[in-house]
């Protein structure tokens, strides 16, 4: 049962002192790359696991959880940016590098996947962690973002249900 609905019920309130008041919430999980420089606390279990099967994700091979990006604390995050044609890159300067997904640059292509989108990796040992977007109607911390949960590892989500998709 939730606790606040039962204390809500019986117009108590926690007693001063009690783990409620004194404990922030613990996270569900922590992410990490291979090589341990990027970590991603996790604020809870996702609803259901993504195979995105679009032409970017399926290349990659994660396994997306989805994330109001406000609630995901990804530590290492930063870069210094160099503008091309049909992309941006960010050169990591303190763990992370960045590809970012033009929209205009695949204007046909991945009918789901609208805006700009930054999918992150290390950039020490190469393991996508994690995407957001940079540009477009969804970018700020209320809206949603992807982790690769295949960085927590098999026992941690194995009893999460599974769903493929090809946007």
């Amino acid at each position: 049962m939730d606790p606040a609905a039962e204390n809500s019920d019986n117009n108590s309130q926690p007693k001063e002192g009690s783990s409620s008041d004194t404990c922030p919430p613990q996270p569900w999980l922590t992410a990490t790359c291979h090589c341990g420089s990027i970590l991603i606390t996790l604020p809870h279990k996702p609803e259901r696991i993504n195979e995105c099967r679009c032409s970017l994700c399926y290349r990659y091979g994660a396994l997306w959880g989805y994330y109001i990006r406000g609630d995901v604390e990804v530590k290492g995050v930063g870069g210094v940016v160099i503008e091309g044609t049909e992309a941006k890159h960010i050169i990591a300067t303190n763990g992370i590098d960045s590809y970012i997904r033009r929209e205009d640059s695949y204007p046909n292509r991945d009918e789901g996947a609208k805006g700009d989108i930054s999918f992150n990796r290390c950039g020490v040992c190469g393991v996508l962690t994690h995407w957001w977007r940079e540009k477009g109607e969804r970018v700020g911390p209320e809206h949603k973002m992807g982790v690769n949960l295949r960085l927590v590892g098999e026992g941690g989500i194995e009893k999460i249900e599974r769903r493929v998709t090809w946007k």
